[in-house]
């Protein structure tokens, strides 16, 4: 049984954010705070070899703000200091059937789409490759892609065996400068970029004409507010997207948008664009800024969400139940930090085999493998994110359980 963590946590009335702190999307708005969730693990991908290591992590604060004219989220609880994205990380998602198949179709779609056969692809924050290698693996392509996480022994050859995709340990353009490329991909790394502006306008100054496709994926904010998916809500995410926002950061940075679309069960955003110094940025509609009242709404339900979770598990307690938590990602890490009594949960179950043995930042709750499970023989079943229920329910079943599910 994990020991408990004496950490109160609840969600405090925001404080006004710093006088002038102009929106870093638009440049137009000045943020205006409405939820501070207090101090949080930094690092939701570090996994730690031992429990001291894991509760001793480094924690900051998490105060989310917004753009009144571009719907913009910041947290402007944020430091770049306190984050290190050299330091061992893994919140590789590909070990699910589930997020496979994503991923399988979204190569096939932007090769045909987009002609990728026998082309060039970039991507920036490539992690492992996998992604990367796919897509030149399926259409013929070349690929080189840029992560600083990456580890020495990861790029001292190419994850493809013919070569035909290259890792580079480095922020890009990195090594040798800007590469020609016919797709530029980058996949779940703009959230993490405190001037998303500033970084968009660097990235357009690599590239010599519109002939380049980018295509960017990043977390959907829509879908926190309209699902209450506050697990989602992590510190490295210091930029939060609606679809408005994105589509206007890009604009303002010299791109042309063709599109602008949810997928994945509609919890990521994904944007299409092309260089064009020709397209002027765009004011934000009045039609597109609905989102406000949502937002306005949101602290209060959050409090709500966070004591349902609290009577759960004092219910949990007082019946002699045993419930544990599958999926030791993102979410894992901030409903553990975040909900009062959850300390009593013994383990974390996740199918990467990499985390096995390991702790969560915050908490230092250990991660099992699926087979691990039946030794703890769990009442109920905490699932962090139900895209995966139908996955998680074949697997626990085929364990011999007859859990309890939850859906967090």
């Amino acid at each position: 049984m994990t020991a408990k963590v004496s950490r109160t946590v609840a969600v405090a009335e925001p404080v006004s954010a710093p006088s002038g702190t102009r929106c870093p999307c638009c440049r137009a708005g000045e943020l205006e705070p409405f939820l501070d969730l207090g101090e949080v693990p930094t690092r939701i991908g570090a996994q730690y070899a031992t429990r001291e290591q894991a509760l001793g992590c480094q924690f900051g604060r998490i105060h989310l703000a917004v753009c009144p004219q571009c719907r913009f989220v910041s947290n402007i609880g944020f430091s770049s200091e306190i984050i290190d994205y050299k330091e061992p990380y893994d919140n590789d998602l590909g070990f699910s059937s589930v997020y496979q198949e994503y991923e399988r179709e979204l190569v096939e779609r932007l090769i045909r789409e987009h002609g990728l056969r026998g082309k060039r692809v970039v991507e920036i924050g490539c992690g492992r490759g996998r992604f990367l290698e796919r897509l030149c693996r399926a259409g013929g392509n070349r690929g080189i892609g840029f992560d600083p996480s990456l580890a020495a022994a990861e790029c001292s050859s190419s994850s493809s065996p013919d070569g035909s995709v290259e890792l580079v340990a480095d922020y890009y353009p990195g090594v040798g400068g800007p590469h020609e490329a016919d797709l530029i991909t980058c996949r779940q790394v703009l959230e993490h970029i405190p001037d998303p502006l500033v970084f968009l306008l660097e990235l357009r100054a690599t590239m010599k004409d519109g002939s380049t496709v980018v295509f960017f994926e990043v977390p959907n904010f829509e879908y926190v507010l309209d699902r209450l998916a506050l697990w989602t809500i992590v510190y490295e995410h210091c930029s939060y997207f609606t679809r408005d926002s994105l589509r206007y950061v890009f604009e303002q940075a010299g791109f042309a948008v063709s599109r602008v679309y949810d997928c994945f069960d509609e919890q990521f955003l994904a944007i299409e664009a092309r260089p064009n110094d020709g397209v002027a940025p765009r004011v934000a509609s009045a039609e597109k800024l609905a989102a406000a009242d949502r937002m306005e709404a949101f602290p209060a339900k959050v409090r709500d969400k966070l004591g349902d979770w609290q009577k759960e598990m004092d219910t949990f307690r007082a019946q002699g139940k045993c419930a544990v938590v599958w999926g030791a990602g993102a979410r894992a890490v901030c409903f553990l930090n975040l909900v009062p009594g959850s300390a009593d949960i013994p383990v974390v179950v996740d199918v990467n085999p990499n985390k096995a043995g390991k702790f969560l930042p915050g908490t230092g709750h250990r991660i099992v493998d699926p087979a691990s499970l039946p030794a703890y023989r769990p009442d109920v079943v905490i699932v962090m994110n139900d895209i995966y229920r139908d996955e998680i329910r074949v697997s626990v079943e085929s364990l011999g359980l007859r859990s309890e599910f939850l859906y967090a």
